[in-house]
């Protein structure tokens, strides 16, 4: 089960970091949600200025007054700020453009704590129902609403300098406007969590156990395929509820919209059961660069033999000669990482129903992105100075998640960097066929004389020559 003791804690990080760093910006969108800033102090309105309407990206604010009257929300030079007028006088709506966006934060700025006296008879909600929080010279209204209508029923003007929107783009009502796993999550956080079910989509970032018996499959959906802030999804079935017939239907990188209703159980989030939707199967796909190699994690089962022009190879470190040696694969199963060679280009892979665990691959990857925290102990493929090979990733970088690397043990002779050599054949043979064939041939498949110092396979053994 994923915790989640820390989703609360990320998502009012985002939260604070929106009010303290994007008061400039509009229409600012993340994984979790969107938030749009209407800075009043930094748009050009002439003095006294009646203000009936401000238009956001997806958000609007209209202004409204009694008819007749000569108190309207105006513009203030003097103190950089809008005016709206008291004794019912005055009122402002601010609402999504769009039917399936929904609003669950307002943050409004006064000019000062003497200006600002939303009570609670003194505001309005057209839609939904909403608490509100006053702190100095700022009141928060917190809620779920596609729009919301705020009445100045004090003696008192209000002095507005800057609000800010916080909403979320899809209902969940519909397969089409769907809510985010982020919006999930924030609803949560807030406390208003959907009470019925919801469409969610997101991309599959882990899978777990499959059912046989039961056409079942558990598995884990995030916003951007990293197994984080994830919901878990269990017992999951086909598309129409179908059953399951393969562990390979559902796979990481998939992006699923399923139906269902999230509950809290322990420290996860969890969607019971829900229905699949739709679905758009991840394809297994590289782009080779000029350099001619590149590392790869498969989401499903690869036949190689059935791409023309790319060779794979499983990677091993043979501590006793401080080497890196490759030795040519032709299929992998789920979540490998191998090395491939070819000319540059787009590469997509035939993906086969299983493929046998490789015995000597020790290039792995992380799930998360995670800190290198000893110098010389993680390499990954590249090519730097014109060589090609495995440098070392620096202390304190965060290693990229789904990266195929190659963990050293702290080893004060570990290289700087371990060549692949480009003389490498393209005409790689796989062992099997070396097994059949008299002579002495090195890991990429090349004959080499009685002289050669090594590790070399003969008669379809590996042997060491020293």
């Amino acid at each position: 089960m994923l915790k989640r003791k820390h989703y609360k804690e990320d998502i009012k990080k985002i939260c604070n970091l929106f009010l303290t760093l994007l008061f400039l910006l509009v229409g600012v969108e993340t994984t979790n949600a969107a938030v749009e800033t209407f800075d009043f102090t930094k748009m050009a309105y002439t003095n006294r200025q009646e203000i009936k309407e401000v238009k956001g990206t997806n958000i609007n604010i209209t202004f409204n007054a009694i008819p007749t009257t000569e108190w309207v929300p105006n513009w203030n030079n003097n103190y950089a700020s809008v005016v709206v007028y008291g004794y019912d006088r005055n009122s402002f709506t601010i609402a999504t453009n769009h039917p399936n966006y929904l609003i669950w934060r307002i943050v409004i700025t006064f000019r000062n704590k003497d200006n600002h006296y939303i009570m609670s008879s003194g505001y309005k909600v057209t839609d939904g129902i909403g608490t509100y929080s006053p702190k100095g010279n700022v009141t928060t209204w917190s809620g779920a609403s596609n729009s919301v209508t705020f009445t100045n029923k004090t003696k008192t003007e209000w002095w507005i300098q800057k609000i800010e929107v916080f909403y979320s783009i899809g209902n969940g009502k519909t397969d089409t406007d769907p809510y985010t796993v982020g919006d999930i999550n924030t609803f949560f956080y807030i406390n208003r969590s959907p009470t019925s079910e919801r469409y969610i989509k997101g991309i599959v970032s882990k899978v777990g156990k499959y059912d046989s018996s039961a056409g079942t499959i558990s598995y884990h959906l995030s916003d951007d395929g990293i197994d984080k802030n994830a919901i878990v999804v269990q017992e999951g079935k086909g598309l129409k509820g179908a059953k399951i017939t393969n562990q390979h239907q559902i796979a990481r990188g998939d992006t699923l919209t399923v139906y269902g209703h999230a509950e809290e159980v322990g420290d996860s989030l969890v969607l019971q059961r829900p229905s699949l939707t739709s679905m758009e199967a991840f394809k297994d796909q590289v782009t080779i660069k000029a350099a001619g190699w590149a590392t790869y994690v498969s989401h499903r089962p690869i036949d190689f033999s059935q791409t023309e022009g790319i060779q794979a190879f499983q990677t091993k470190y043979e501590a006793a000669s401080n080497t890196i040696v490759l030795s040519p694969v032709e299929a992998i199963p789920e979540n490998t990482a191998v090395v491939l060679k070819g000319d540059p280009g787009s590469y997509t892979f035939t993906n086969v129903a299983s493929a046998d665990p490789l015995n000597d691959n020790e290039l792995t990857f992380y799930t998360v992105d995670t800190p290198v925290t000893e110098e010389r102990t993680v390499y990954v493929l590249s090519k730097k100075e014109g060589v090609c090979g495995f440098f070392p990733y620096a202390k304190g970088k965060s290693m990229p998640s789904y990266k195929g690397c190659l963990l050293i043990k702290k080893n004060t002779a570990a290289k700087p960097f371990y060549r692949v050599d480009a003389k490498t054949p393209t005409d790689i043979r796989s062992i099997k066929q070396l097994q059949s064939q008299a002579g002495r041939y090195n890991l990429a498949g090349e004959r080499v004389s009685n002289r050669y110092k090594g590790i070399v396979i003969e008669n379809g053994r590996k042997i060491i020559v020293k």
